[in-house]
């Protein structure tokens, strides 16, 4: 009986440990806006260390998301190079009134 009661601890420090990684939404958007960014980006292979925003001023940019419609997502992180250099990004979503996604960003001075 005493092997059950470790066992079931176990199994519940990885359910909730599997749980937490997975509790931020706003770093699980950032990360599959990120994912358009490499996209639209010449040269570029990948965003890592992302971190979700709540200005556009906590960033490295020195100057707001452009384009009209309301920022949804405000996002930043280390834009990854093919070549293995890599830059600082702030990039946004925004949401028009017509319900139209809009994908941008600003590289940061090096």
């Amino acid at each position: 009986m005493e092997n059950f009661h470790l066992l079931f601890l176990v199994c519940l420090c990885v359910i909730f440990q599997s749980a937490n990684a997975n509790d931020d939404p706003e770093k699980t958007k950032c990360e599959n806006i990120g994912l358009k960014v490499v996209k639209i980006t010449s040269g570029a292979k990948e965003i890592s260390n992302i971190e979700p925003l709540a200005t556009w001023r906590a960033s490295c940019a020195e100057k707001p998301p452009v384009g009209e419609g309301n920022v949804m997502a405000l996002c930043d992180g280390d834009l990854v190079s093919k070549n293995g250099s890599s830059r600082r990004i702030l990039y946004w979503q925004k949401v028009k009134i017509n319900g139209e996604d809009k994908i941008g960003y600003h590289l940061c001075p090096r």
